[in-house]
């Protein structure tokens, strides 16, 4: 049974990699929230330091 649902996972998986959905328009939007945020850590982190 544990078998079984691990393969439909796994399945699944491959479907979406398949279709580029985590690859693409969703894990670029990730990467640049990502980014932006780290941008902005770092400009109030300077702010406040005075740098």
């Amino acid at each position: 049974m544990r078998v079984a649902l691990r393969q439909q996972r796994l399945r699944h998986r491959q479907q979406i990699s398949a279709a580029g959905w985590r690859n693409g328009v969703v894990g670029q939007r990730v990467e640049a929230l990502h980014e932006r945020a780290d941008l902005c850590e770092r400009v109030r982190y300077e702010r406040a330091t005075g740098g």
